[in-house]
C-alpha cells in the first residue's frame, strides 16, 4: 500500500545494465517467473526479496486502481491508513471495505497475484507521433499501441518528459535527490488484448517511458527518444485508450531481420586475450547479454537496452571498433524477388558517445557491404545526425535466395552496434 500511495522523490540510475546486460528489476522478473513468492520470501537474499515485493506491491494496487477507478481507490486508501494509524488491522476487515464500498472482491485477485508465476509481454507495435494546430494553441499528439502477447494480464505507466538532458544530469551525484516526477498514466492491458493509448501534451515530448512494472519485456523500463514530431493539418484529438483488433496484414510485403533472429550472424577473427579466456572459463553459468562496459576488443556481444529494437526483447550486439575485420551479417530469405528499400534500425544521436569537449560537432560514419542480384556495393554511412529508429540506407534488386547486408567493426567511435534491418518491396 505504501508503495502504490508514496510518491518517491527519483534517486540514481540503475546502472547493472551497464555491467550485467540486464537490470537488476529484469533479474527479479526473471526468478519470478520461475519461483513463488512463497520460495522467493523464504530462500533468495534479501535484495531480490525486497525488490520482488516491492514490484508485486505496484502492480497489484496499480491493477486494483484501474478496476476500481484511481482516484477512488487512493481516496479510499488514503482514509483506511488515516483511520487506523498505530494499530494492528486485519486484512479480512480491510477486504471487507473495499467490498461494501466498490462491491469488489479483492481477495481472488490478490491470491491469483500472490501465486502466479505468469507475466504478461508488451509489444510496441507502433508510435505515432505529431505537432498539430488545435485552433490558434500548438499541440503534441502520440499514439502508441500496444499488445500483450504474454501469459497474464499486465499494468503499463507510460510517462513523458520534455526536458533535454544535460551534462549536469548525467553527471547527477550518486543519490542525490532530484525534483518530483508528475505521476504517470495506469493502463490495464489484458491477455491477448491490443490497446491503443492516445496522449495529447501541450509541451513538446522529448522522451516517452514505458514502465512494464513485472514482464518479460527487457528492457522493463523502455524510454523512447521522440526525435523530430512532423507537424499535421487538422485530424481530429485522442486521448485516453481504447481496444482494437491488430492488422492482420501489412500493406506492403517486407522482411525484418533483428540479432536475435536465425537469419543474424556475427563473424570475430581477433582472439580474446588469455586473461579475458581464464576469465571466462571460469564462469558458472553461460552469460545470455553482456553490458556495455565490457567494451569487448574480440567479439560481438549481445546487450540490451530501450534505444534498441525488439518486440518483447529489445536488444542488439556490440563490439569495439576496430579495422574492419569483424562483421555482423543478416541474410535475408525472400518470398518475392525484386527491389527492396532497405533500412536500418539505430540508436540515433544516442550513438555519439562522450567524445570529449567539441565531440558532438564530428561525423561519424557506420561501413556497410551490401550483396545483392547486381553485385557488391559498398557503403560508408554518416550516423551523426541518424533519427532513433528506422534509417533508409539504400534500394537494390534481390533474388528470393542470396543477397544480404554486413556491418563491419571499423568506426571512429569507441563502440560499434549491430541490431535490426528491414527490407521493404517496392
Amino acid at each position: 500500500m505504501a508503495t502504490y500511495l508514496r510518491n518517491d522523490k527519483q534517486i540514481q540510475n540503475d546502472y547493472s545494465r551497464n555491467i550485467n546486460g540486464i537490470s537488476f528489476t529484469e533479474e527479479c522478473n526473471d526468478l519470478m517467473r520461475t519461483s513463488s513468492m512463497t520460495k522467493i520470501l523464504t530462500e533468495a537474499e534479501f535484495s531480490k526479496i525486497s525488490k520482488s515485493v516491492t514490484l508485486k506491491s505496484q502492480y497489484l494496487f496499480s491493477y486494483l486502481g484501474q478496476i476500481i477507478g484511481e482516484i477512488n481507490f487512493k481516496s479510499f486508501l488514503y482514509e483506511w491508513v488515516n483511520t487506523h494509524q498505530h494499530q494492528l488491522s486485519r486484512y479480512e476487515d480491510f477486504r471487507q471495505a473495499i467490498l461494501v464500498r466498490f462491491n469488489v472482491d479483492i481477495d481472488p485477485i490478490l491470491r491469483k497475484v500472490y501465486s502466479e508465476t505468469s507475466q504478461p509481454a508488451f509489444e510496441i507495435e507502433d508510435v505515432q507521433k505529431y505537432e498539430i494546430m488545435d485552433g490558434d494553441r500548438k499541440r503534441y499528439q502520440v499514439l502508441l499501441q500496444v499488445k500483450n502477447s504474454g501469459s497474464s494480464d499486465g499494468v503499463l505507466e507510460t510517462k513523458f518528459n520534455s526536458k533535454e538532458n544535460s551534462d549536469e544530469d548525467y553527471y547527477a551525484k550518486v543519490n542525490e535527490e532530484v525534483e518530483e516526477e508528475a505521476p504517470g498514466k495506469l493502463s490495464v492491458i489484458k491477455q491477448g488484448e491490443t490497446k491503443l493509448l492516445g496522449f495529447v501534451l501541450d509541451e513538446k515530448p522529448n522522451t516517452l517511458t514505458i514502465n512494464t512494472l513485472i514482464s518479460r519485456n527487457i528492457p522493463s523500463v523502455i524510454n523512447l527518444s521522440m526525435g523530430t514530431l512532423p507537424k499535421r493539418e487538422g485530424g481530429l484529438l485522442f486521448d485516453g485508450e481504447r481496444v482494437v483488433e491488430p492488422e492482420k496484414d501489412l500493406p506492403h510485403y517486407e522482411v525484418i531481420i533483428d540479432n536475435e533472429d536465425p537469419g543474424f550472424s556475427s563473424f570475430s577473427p581477433i582472439k580474446p586475450t588469455m586473461l579475458k579466456a581464464f576469465i571466462d572459463s571460469r564462469k558458472d553459468v553461460e552469460q545470455k547479454y553482456y553490458g556495455e562496459w565490457d567494451g569487448s576488443y574480440a567479439s560481438w556481444l549481445p546487450t540490451t537496452g530501450s534505444d534498441f529494437y525488439g518486440s518483447v526483447i529489445r536488444s542488439a550486439h556490440f563490439t569495439r571498433s576496430g579495422s574492419g575485420e569483424k562483421m555482423a551479417t543478416w541474410t535475408p530469405a525472400f518470398k518475392e524477388e525484386g527491389f527492396y528499400d532497405i533500412y536500418i534500425y539505430m540508436r540515433g544521436k544516442n550513438q555519439n558517445t562522450w567524445m570529449g569537449r567539441g565531440g558532438e560537432n564530428n561525423q561519424y560514419d557506420y561501413h556497410y557491404i551490401i550483396h545483392n542480384s547486381d553485385g557488391t556495393d559498398n557503403i560508408k554511412y554518416n550516423i551523426s545526425k541518424a533519427e532513433p529508429g528506422w534509417n533508409y540506407l539504400g534500394s537494390y534488386y534481390f533474388n528470393k535466395t542470396g543477397g544480404s547486408v554486413s556491418l563491419t567493426d571499423k568506426c571512429d567511435l569507441w563502440t560499434v552496434y549491430a541490431d535490426a534491418v528491414k527490407w521493404v518491396k517496392q
